[in-house]
């Protein structure tokens, strides 16, 4: 007769499984571990041992508590088999699982393509509220660039050039009383108001840099530019008459003075070649 028994914990200890995990396998499956005595602590015969690990084994291969209890049947008399239904139970709860698994997949497919798309309509929004900005913005700017235009023209001075102004050509008249286009610089086919000021800026650094200030008359347009810093300051004027020329509007120089004196406009334009 063999008198070895164990308990709970002496069961775990040898299985190498918590406590709990051995109390578990009793519960999961009914009388799979023979006691040897009920006194406190319950002791379990030696063949629990060899059923624990058993058991132990056949989980760790991913099997069911019922597959499992079936399998202990087969192998250890005093383990009843599982009754039909419960077999019955765990294929169905088995069969609910396997098409769970697709059903959560699809399921959170369709919950990534809804917040995909409304991530799409989130940033369509903000797409649309910028480009209404920009629309409200530069149709504010029109009518601001309007009225300073307008402002201009009942003004006598300004302290700069009016942005309005600065793309206008410049052309000069010839001795044969025609138009011409003062050339470009570079590539450029015409010379602007823009191309003066970024001239003056590029050849004369601070303190010899230009002021501009801009008045305008019932018919003329005279831009002064002033050398406020510099140790000899030195002006220079344009005096500027809208006209047409080839279909379009442009300024034509009809006067130009250094320090109030007036000079001859070939001495403007070889001062926009130097």
């Amino acid at each position: 007769m063999n008198d070895i028994t164990y308990t709970h914990k002496e069961l775990a200890a040898l299985v190498n499984v918590s406590e709990t995990t051995i109390k578990s396998y009793r519960k999961k499956i009914p009388n799979c571990l023979p006691i040897s005595n009920t006194g406190k602590p319950i002791r379990f015969s030696q063949d629990a041992l060899e059923v624990c690990k058993r058991i132990k084994e056949l989980f760790s291969e991913g099997m069911a508590v019922v597959d499992v209890q079936k399998r202990l049947s087969e192998e250890y008399e005093w383990i009843e088999k599982p009754s039909e239904r419960r077999e019955n139970i765990a294929h169905e709860t088995t069969h609910v699982a396997d098409v769970a698994i697709p059903l959560n997949a699809i399921a959170q497919g369709v919950m990534n393509i809804l917040q995909q798309q409304k991530d799409v309509m989130r940033k369509l929004k903000e797409l649309e509220d910028t480009i209404s900005s920009m629309q409200v913005h530069t149709q504010s700017e029109v009518v601001s660039e309007r009225e300073e235009h307008k402002g201009v023209a009942k003004s006598d001075s300004l302290s700069t050039i009016p942005e309005y102004l600065m793309g206008y050509p410049l052309v000069v008249e010839t001795s044969q009383g025609d138009e011409k286009s003062i050339e470009g610089l570079g590539l450029l086919p015409q010379f602007t108001i823009f191309d003066l000021v970024a001239k003056l800026n590029y050849n004369f650094k601070y303190p010899e840099h230009y002021v501009a200030s801009t008045s305008v008359g019932e018919q003329i347009i005279t831009i002064t530019f002033m050398q406020e810093q510099a140790e000899h300051p030195q002006s220079f004027s344009i005096e500027l008459f809208p006209i047409q020329h080839k279909g379009h509007t442009v300024l034509l120089v009809v006067g130009f003075y250094i320090d109030n004196k007036k000079t001859p406009v070939e001495t403007l334009m070889s001062f926009i070649h130097l």
